[in-house]
């Protein structure tokens, strides 16, 4: 199982886990524009399986794990990714039925604005993520950090504190229905 540990920042309101070849052309604000400003584009890019959002629609800067699972063959056995014991202590919530996502084998986590067909090694604000090229189906959890003792100090993140989205990535599985909101998590009724 492969694991890759960052942070995002957004001033546009959500990160995102995306796949570096669907945006090939961007290289301007007007390739981005025409790719990812209007929401018909947003949700183009999800039902294809483009883009995982982390997205609580708020400007932040969050960290993250993507933890891939692999699958099984004549060989190995398959490996599911999950959450661990203390991340599920302080879970919030899952955006409860997975994301579609479609690796070429190259893909970053990083804010929406800085979606990029021009990425250069040690970019600030991309986080390139091991996912090998196949069709994988993503979970994405809200974890409240802050609510384990001793992870704030100075109200900063603890080095050792939990991240704020971890997103499991395991095998697609034909047939299944897969997740298309932009908006990551479901409303909490009042």
């Amino acid at each position: 199982m492969a694991e890759t540990k960052g942070s995002f920042r957004t001033d546009s309101g959500a990160g995102l886990l995306w796949d570096a070849a669907a945006f090939s052309g961007v290289n301007d604000y007007d390739s981005w524009s025409e790719q990812l400003e209007e929401e018909a584009d947003i949700q183009r890019h999800l039902e294809a399986g483009h883009i995982v959002p982390l997205n609580i629609l708020q400007d932040m800067t969050a960290g993250f794990v993507v933890r891939t699972g692999r699958a099984g063959g004549r060989v190995r056995k398959a490996v599911d990714a999950g959450l661990t014991e203390r991340e599920r202590k302080y879970l919030v919530t899952s955006s409860g039925q997975p994301y579609l996502f479609v690796s070429t084998g190259r893909a970053y986590v990083s804010g929406l604005e800085h979606v990029s067909g021009s990425v250069k090694n040690g970019e600030r604000f991309l986080t390139p993520v091991d996912i090998p090229a196949s069709r994988w189906a993503c979970m994405v959890y809200l974890i409240d950090w802050e609510a384990e003792p001793g992870m704030v100090v100075n109200d900063r993140p603890h080095p050792d504190a939990l991240p704020d989205f971890v997103v499991t990535v395991n095998p697609a599985a034909s047939g299944r229905t897969y997740r298309t909101d932009f908006e990551s998590f479901d409303p909490t009724p009042e």
